[in-house]
């Protein structure tokens, strides 16, 4: 979380850290969503604590794949163990 407190704090070598972790995610993922046709992409787990900082990024490097309508952060995560213990 530090780095991410430094992105936020405008340290623009922690910004480009996360601009080049979002663009590296896309390209890591867009094969495997594009041959699978997936619509939807949810990020969770610690990653996505610090989606608002790469999410452009990997927005952006996943435009070209038809099939995905949507890509967005979990919401609620630091509740996500209780709902699987709950079920």
């Amino acid at each position: 979380l530090d780095i991410a407190n430094a992105a936020n704090s405008g340290e623009a070598a922690a910004i480009q850290v996360f601009q080049e972790t979002g663009t590296h995610l896309a390209a890591i993922l867009y094969e495997i969503i594009r041959d699978n046709e997936m619509e939807c992409l949810f990020l969770g787990g610690a990653i996505s604590k610090s989606a608002e900082l790469f999410l452009p990024q990997l927005k952006e490097g996943l435009r070209g794949i038809p099939s995905l309508k949507l890509i967005k952060k979990a919401e609620d995560i630091d509740n996500v163990p209780l709902y699987g213990v709950v079920s």
